[in-house]
C-alpha cells in the first residue's frame, strides 16, 4: 500500500531574512536586560541566551562575539532614538523644542532598556568607539532643534535627564520629567 503525500503545512514560511530580524531583536532585548542587570562589562554569551531562550549556536550565526551583541544593541537603540525625534511629527502648533522633547521622551518610555543601554551603557561597553552611540543622538537632537548654541543645550539637558530618570530606576516617571524639560529647557522670552 503506497503512502499517501502528506498534506502540505498550511502554517506560511518565512522568509530568512524575516527569521533573522526576530532572532537579532530577540538577542537585542536580552543584551539589553542583561546590560541593565549586571553592567555590559559583566554580561556573557551565557546571560544573554538565558534571557533569549536561543541556542549558542544560533547566537554566533549572528554574531561572532558578545561584543558584536553589544554593539549591534547600542546601535539598534541608537538608531530608535534618533528615528523617534527624526520624525517627532511637526504641526506648527507646538513649538519643535516641545515635539521633540515629547517624542524622545516616548521612545524612552516604550523601551526603557534599550534607552539606558545608549545613554548609560553604551560608554562602558567594551566595544570600539563606545561614545558614539550617545554622541549620535545628541547629534539627531541637536539637529532636529535647530543647531544653535542654545540647540546644544536643550539636547544636552534631555539626554541627561532621561539618563539620570533612568539611573535611578524610574523608566515609569519619564513623563514627569516632562514638563521639567519644557520649563528648563524655554527660552527666557517664553517664560
Amino acid at each position: 500500500m503506497a503512502s499517501e503525500p502528506s498534506e502540505p503545512s498550511k502554517r506560511p514560511r518565512l522568509s530568512s531574512d524575516v527569521v533573522e530580524a526576530y532572532r537579532r531583536e530577540r538577542i537585542v532585548r536580552a543584551t539589553a536586560e542583561s546590560a541593565h542587570v549586571l553592567g555590559p562589562r559583566r554580561v556573557t554569551v551565557s546571560d544573554i541566551l538565558r534571557r533569549c531562550k536561543m541556542a549558542r549556536s544560533t547566537f554566533y550565526s549572528l554574531f561572532p562575539t558578545k561584543n558584536d551583541a553589544l554593539e549591534y544593541s547600542c546601535q539598534a537603540a541608537t538608531d530608535l532614538l534618533t528615528k523617534a525625534v527624526r520624525e517627532a511629527p511637526r504641526n506648527g502648533q507646538r513649538p519643535p523644542r516641545e515635539v521633540v522633547i515629547d517624542s524622545f521622551i516616548e521612545a524612552a518610555q516604550k523601551e526603557p532598556l534599550l534607552t539606558e543601554l545608549c545613554l548609560l551603557h553604551s560608554k562602558s561597553a567594551p566595544i570600539a568607539e563606545p561614545d558614539r552611540f550617545l554622541a549620535a543622538v545628541i547629534q539627531a537632537l541637536y539637529h532636529e532643534l535647530g543647531e544653535t548654541p542654545y540647540a546644544e543645550f536643550v539636547a544636552l539637558t534631555i539626554v541627561q535627564a532621561v539618563a539620570l530618570q533612568l539611573a535611578r530606576g524610574s523608566a515609569a516617571d519619564l513623563s514627569e520629567v516632562r514638563d521639567g524639560l519644557v520649563r528648563v529647557t524655554a527660552r527666557p522670552q517664553e517664560v
